[in-house]
């Protein structure tokens, strides 16, 4: 009853785990000082007095000082303004010397500066690749780092998106729809930057979009009412301190939510498997589908000390949250293990509604390879649903499934569809530009 008023997270536990322990890992690597005694600085009409003849001179000035605002020395900022047309919209290096943005932006002040202290972030933390895990955490990681600088405010209040090509040391910049991290996200970071400050009424919040402040506010007050964070002033201020084996196992049997996240993600590794299993098991019944969904990704990674897991996973396996079910399969694939007993569950699971689960699935069931043939009759289900939703990327997962079982699918596909030769006729095609695209044939 007591849980009743406790207050509800601003986010999701692994949101919340994420833009925490990304704040803690910003400070390891620029100092807790530059969050401590950064200047917020807000995009008020005065800030853009100098912008609004939209000038490539104007726009240029704009890096410079936003630059500045960053620890950058402008004298090493190249800016260069071109068509829209020319700015590719494919992502490549981060490295660029030189920061491209259309001359259609230049019209739009506040979105340009949103632009360019996305681009300008790559500059201040030019080894951030090494760390993220794809493409997307990257993004967002770069924008977070606005809100550690104190120009989060600009990135919030923008609809700026990133794009960066490889060509020739440029970084391209377009405008898009949304910015990488969502607005609850950069509330919640900005809400952790006043924490961490001992501020509780900025003058800035007034300048904030609506959602973002919302955001923000909530995270405020749970922050104050819980001081449930991984991100704090002290630990900003520590050096880099791996937790040990035990306080990450005490983590996981009494943390908050976020905590329990954060934890499992430090113990994915095939070392703690011995000593970590049977905690990390007893997670896949916990109360938050995230951290079920967690405790099987990191059960993947321990191999044959993960057997005791399996039935518990392949109960997961009909979870009534998908991302659970899909964590499970993507385990249980993974493992490898018990295959008279698994792989039956998964050929069932070739039946869900969601296609993501079929996707994880069919992926899971592919492992298995020779010891998944009573799975091809699933198989061919899930292909002709995807046939009939004209689910192409789906269907080339399931082909390429079929294809690693069955060492003759197209004769497989004869037979499923016999009663159907309009489908038949259209599997074989889709079964053949399969085999040649993937020199499979």
């Amino acid at each position: 009853m007591l849980q009743w008023f406790f207050p509800r997270a601003p986010l999701e536990p692994v949101e919340k785990a994420w833009v925490e322990t990304r704040m803690q890992w910003i400070a390891e690597q620029l100092g807790a000082s530059r969050l401590l005694n950064a200047k917020v600085v807000v995009p008020t009409p005065e800030f853009f007095a100098d912008c609004t003849a939209g000038t490539p001179e104007a726009a240029g000035s704009l890096m410079a000082r936003l630059g500045g605002l960053m620890g950058l020395d402008p004298r090493n900022l190249n800016l260069e303004v071109c068509c829209e047309e020319h700015v590719p919209e494919v992502v490549g290096v981060h490295d660029a010397e030189v920061i491209r943005v259309a001359r259609q932006q230049l019209a739009d002040p506040p979105a340009l500066a949103a632009t360019l202290v996305h681009a300008l972030g790559y500059r201040v933390l030019p080894h951030v690749g090494n760390t993220a895990s794809n493409e997307r955490d990257r993004e967002w990681i770069v924008d977070l780092l606005s809100v550690f600088l104190g120009l989060g405010v600009f990135i919030a209040n923008a609809s700026v998106h990133a794009s960066l090509s490889e060509a020739v040391s440029h970084c391209w910049c377009s405008l898009r729809k949304q910015p990488y991290l969502p607005a609850r996200m950069l509330g919640y970071a900005m809400a952790l930057f006043t924490f961490a400050r001992g501020e509780t009424s900025p003058h800035w919040t007034d300048s904030l979009r609506l959602d973002a402040l919302a955001a923000f506010r909530h995270g405020q007050t749970y922050l104050r009412r819980t001081a449930d964070s991984l991100f704090t002033a002290d630990s900003a201020r520590q050096p880099p301190r791996a937790k040990t084996l035990d306080e990450l196992l005490a983590l996981l049997r009494t943390g908050s939510p976020s905590a329990r996240v954060a934890a499992l993600w430090e113990l994915r590794d095939p070392a703690h498997a011995r000593d970590a299993v049977e905690i990390v098991t007893q997670r896949l019944h916990d109360r938050h589908e995230a951290i079920r969904a967690e405790a099987a990704r990191t059960l993947a990674v321990y191999g044959p000390a993960a057997g005791i897991a399996v039935p518990t996973l392949v109960d997961l396996l009909e979870d009534a949250k998908f991302s659970v079910r899909c964590a499970a399969a993507a385990a249980l694939g993974t493992l490898g293990m018990d295959a008279r007993n698994v792989v039956p569950q998964l050929a069932i699971l070739l039946d869900d509604a969601d296609r993501e689960v079929v996707r994880y699935a069919a992926l899971a069931v592919k492992q298995f390879a020779d010891q998944a043939i009573p799975a091809v009759p699933h198989v061919l289900g899930a292909v002709r649903s995807a046939m009939i939703r004209c689910d192409h990327a789906l269907l080339d997962t399931l082909l390429a499934t079929l294809y690693a079982l069955d060492p003759d699918p197209t004769q497989r596909i004869l037979e499923f569809f016999a009663e159907d030769p309009e489908l038949r006729e259209q599997a074989v095609h889709l079964i053949v530009d399969s085999l040649d695209e993937n020199n499979l044939a």
